[in-house]
Formats: structure tokens, sequence, C-alpha cells
């Protein structure tokens, strides 16, 4: 029995995702300023945070420059972005930042949504998972944070989560600078 339309179109789909995990072999570094990535993040997701009622701003920037696949790094931050407004209730806000600590630009998105637990924190970056609230909410790929883990290695970063439940959420993505 063959398979049918939509079984092969959603083999297809998991397909790209997987290998959307994997950063691209011909990514072009650049120096990128940490307020110039964080503008256009904030200048893309702004919309589609106003969908969900989420007020998505701007916090402290810095003009340290960081050597970075700019379409990558765009990918992360709109992924981090997209994800605390699918966990935040209406009218909660989002924070992009960017501060120099020593050798490395912090970018932070901070929320102050529902927050992860203990185990959710330790499965937060694998592929294929997704807090309960986010399969109950609005559904997604769930691989949206291992993209971020991956794409951020990948430019020479670390990403790091800081959460408790009920008091929000906070991604802190390092990347050395130029």
């Amino acid at each position: 029995m063959l398979p049918t339309t939509g079984a092969m179109q959603q083999l297809l789909n998991e397909l790209m995702l997987d290998h959307a995990i994997l950063p691209a072999a011909d990514g072009r570094p650049e120096p990128v300023a940490a307020s110039k990535l964080l503008r256009d993040v904030f200048n893309m997701m702004t919309p589609i945070a106003a969908r969900t009622d989420v007020s998505l701003v701007l916090g402290p920037q810095t003009d340290d420059s960081m050597r970075l696949d700019y379409a990558q790094m765009l990918r992360v931050f709109s992924n981090i972005v997209g994800n605390a407004t699918k966990y935040c209730a209406a009218g909660r806000t989002v924070e992009l930042s960017a501060r120099r600590h020593d050798d490395a630009v912090w970018l932070t998105v901070t929320d102050d949504g529902a927050g992860y637990s203990k185990e959710q924190k330790v499965r937060a970056f694998e592929a294929g998972w997704e807090g309960p609230e986010g399969l109950a909410q609005r559904g997604g790929t769930r691989r949206g944070l291992a993209i971020v883990h991956s794409l951020g290695q990948s430019n020479g970063g670390q990403v790091t989560l800081e959460s408790e439940p009920g008091l929000g959420t906070r991604f802190i993505q390092r990347m050395p600078l130029v």
C-alpha cells in the first residue's frame, strides 16, 4: 500500500525540520553590532507579539560587535521571542537587551511569563520536546530551542536558560566579541 499524500507531506516536513536543526555549512560570518541584531529582531517580531497581546520592548543595548552568521542568529532570536510570546499570557512583556561582559556580548531575552520547572529546563533544548502549556496553547514544531542551541553553538556562542515557575524566563546567548 502506498503512503497517502498527507503522510508523505508530513514525512517531508519532518525531514526538512530535522535538517534545519543542523547549521548550514556555507554560513557567512560577518561583524554585526549587538544592537543592530536585536533591533532587527524587535522590528520583525513586534507584529507577532502584538497578535498575542504581548509587549516586546528593547532594553539596554551595546554597540559591541560579534562575528556571526547574521541570518542564523536572526533565526535564533526569532525562535526565542516566538517561544516567549507563546508562553506569556496576554498583557505580559518580553524584553531584548545586550551588554558587554568581559570578552563577550550577552544577548538576553527576558519574559515575565509562566517560567520553566526544573524538569522542563533540563529538556528545553531537546528536539521534539515542548512544555505542556505550549502544546495546549498554540502547537509548534517542537524544534525551536534545539535550533537555538545548535545555531548558537555553530556561531561560537553558548546559550543558557534561567527560569523559575511563575517568575518568567531569561535566555542568555553569549557571543564572543570581534
